[in-house]
């Protein structure tokens, strides 16, 4: 369906650049070769010790995480497949862990498709279809559509800009330089590459990679 497409094209937008999502390269290239010591350094870490760094990095992010009550964004879309292309405007609002409201515009303002999505379900509204103008699906459906095991929280996370799947127990390195801090993390489902200011309190950028 061609409204569908929008949303797609939302959700592809949010997922590589709301929160800084980017294919990450393999870590040997994230880190300079000069670095060569220090990631023979890391590789002799206890075990212990890694544990207790990891928890203090996810701690500090955890505590520097954007909160908020309620939420409105408007975001410019461009989508562009292998056979077209197009921009569309969407307006987003949220409210903490209850709902997001998310309506898409194309050429001339017209409302292309609206999505209600609660914790356990997405309601989809098409104003220009005269067949199918309603469709409800389970909030499963936003893993169908991009490929990413969404959950309701996970998305709201994503459109703040939060860091996500931050599951990750394993460092494979470190260094610190320029007054920040970049740290490389295995996780169950994805690597994750952090650069944090020097006292870890600020997420600069962050990067995911598939297992």
């Amino acid at each position: 369906m061609v409204q569908q497409k929008y949303l797609l094209g939302f959700l592809l937008l949010v997922a590589s650049s709301c929160a800084t999502f980017k294919k990450v390269q393999i870590i040997q290239d994230a880190v300079s070769k000069s670095d060569t010591t220090k990631r023979q350094f890391v590789a002799e870490i206890k075990k212990v010790d890694s544990l207790a760094i990891v928890k203090n990095i996810l701690s500090k992010i955890a505590i520097a995480k954007l909160d908020f009550k309620t939420m409105n964004a408007r975001i410019k879309v461009e989508y562009e497949s292998a056979k077209n292309a197009d921009s569309y405007i969407a307006n987003v609002s949220m409210i903490k862990d209850s709902q997001i409201y998310i309506t898409i515009r194309g050429a001339m303002g017209v409302i292309g498709i609206k999505a209600f999505i609660k914790k356990d379900s997405v309601v989809l509204l098409y104003p220009l279809n005269k067949i199918k103008s309603f469709e409800r699906r389970p909030i499963s459906y936003l893993q169908e559509v991009v490929k990413i095991p969404f959950t309701f929280s996970t998305l709201q996370d994503l459109i703040l800009g939060n860091p996500i799947f931050m599951d990750s127990t394993n460092i494979l390195s470190y260094k610190s330089n320029n007054n920040q801090f970049q740290v490389s993390l295995m996780g169950r489902l994805f690597k994750n590459l952090v650069i944090l200011n020097n006292d870890n309190s600020k997420v600069l950028h962050l990067k995911l990679d598939d297992v």
